[in-house]
């Protein structure tokens, strides 16, 4: 009981925090914690395998935030199902280096 109003405590801190920051502070904020999603992979349900052949390099993300923020992302994820519990999306003619930025 005591650990939930501590984390109660904390949201609300958070919460008004946020209501003080101004709308680009809270757009950067929230593309770093996009990103950070994405760099440590933690909790990631969906794997974008992404390359020709010989070269397929396999990228993961969330699969909400790919839904959210994309029309594309959101019609391809609409289209597939889980495979081991998580989604498995196949990108050709496109490279790691130009993908990954679209991905941040």
């Amino acid at each position: 009981m005591i650990e939930s109003c501590k984390s109660f405590s904390m949201c609300d801190t958070k919460l008004s925090l946020l209501s003080v920051m101004d709308n680009e502070t809270l757009i950067t904020s929230h593309f770093n914690n996009n990103k950070k999603l994405l760099d440590t992979e933690e909790n990631y349900d969906v794997k974008i395998q992404i390359g020709v052949e010989f070269d397929v390099k396999e990228l993961h993300a969330h699969s909400s935030i790919l839904y959210i923020q994309c029309p594309f992302f959101r019609n391809a994820l609409t289209n597939l199902t889980k495979e081991n519990g998580y989604y498995i999306l196949q990108i050709s003619n496109i490279s790691e280096r130009i993908f990954k930025p679209i991905l941040k």
